[in-house]
């Protein structure tokens, strides 16, 4: 199509930037930032520099490396598949949560090279199957419910990916996302911990036990003032602390 116009060398040039854009999407995080730092460096260093070519495509994969780590952080298992990272993420059918552990098969397959890339870990579901799923186990008896929760902790297995699980039930659901959280846990007594909260949840919505909240003698201050400073992250010690004001809401309807 540029034979005889004089620009063969840019356009074929500009097809090999083109290309490698495609695989510099396929590398990791770290690696994609490594690149850009290198080739950043090119620009400056002198007796190096770059032509338009290059500069165009240093634009290029800037551009490419800010997208997807944006929508990685929206959605990592649809961006890692459009990047060609995996070969596909099919999404779940959650209108039957009992299904759900052995759906959770396939993604716990794929999920570490989702991590690679990404440079984190991530929850092995996609933010909308999270809000249905949530939706569902809000129609199950609350010990079906835990029990559900306990089974996908266990089968997700590592703790940063059941928060990072948590976190997306917890932006449509807080009381299920902690549930969530904790979903592997049990208190001294072995009783099981997202139970506990959803029972003193539910306790405190009936209105079965008379709280007192006020900020430093109320249930949620004295927790409060018993937690701070025990976790090196806020927004885990507000959780915890949430936690332990549902379970004392259990604790009390009794």
């Amino acid at each position: 199509m540029a034979a005889g116009t004089g620009l063969e060398n840019d356009v074929a040039n500009l097809f090999a930037a083109q290309r490698a854009v495609g695989g510099f999407a396929t590398l990791p995080a770290d690696k994609r930032a490594a690149f850009i730092e290198r080739q950043e460096a090119n620009r400056v260093t002198p007796g190096v520099g770059v032509d338009k070519i290059a500069d165009k495509f240093i634009e290029q994969i800037k551009a490419t490396d800010a997208k997807l780590r944006s929508d990685a952080k929206e959605n990592a298992w649809t961006t890692a598949q459009a990047a060609g990272v995996i070969r596909d993420a099919p999404a779940f059918n959650a209108t039957d949560p009992q299904a759900v552990i052995g759906l959770l098969d396939y993604r716990m397959k794929n999920i570490a090279a989702v991590e690679n890339w990404t440079g984190s870990k991530v929850s092995p579901m996609q933010p909308d199957e999270a809000e249905k799923l949530a939706r569902q186990v809000r129609t199950l008896p609350i010990d079906q419910a835990a029990t559900l929760l306990s089974g996908i902790g266990a089968k997700v297995g590592d703790a940063e990916r059941v928060a990072a699980l948590a976190k997306q039930i917890h932006d449509k659901d807080g009381t299920l996302g902690l549930a969530m959280l904790y979903a592997s846990a049990q208190t001294t007594q072995g009783r099981a911990t997202a139970e506990l909260v959803l029972r003193g949840e539910q306790a405190l919505k009936d209105k079965r036990v008379v709280t007192d909240n006020a900020g430093e003698t109320g249930w949620r201050g004295t927790i409060a003032k018993e937690m701070r400073g025990v976790y090196n992250n806020r927004e885990a010690e507000d959780a915890a602390i949430q936690a332990a004001y549902l379970i004392t809401g259990e604790d009390g309807r009794r």
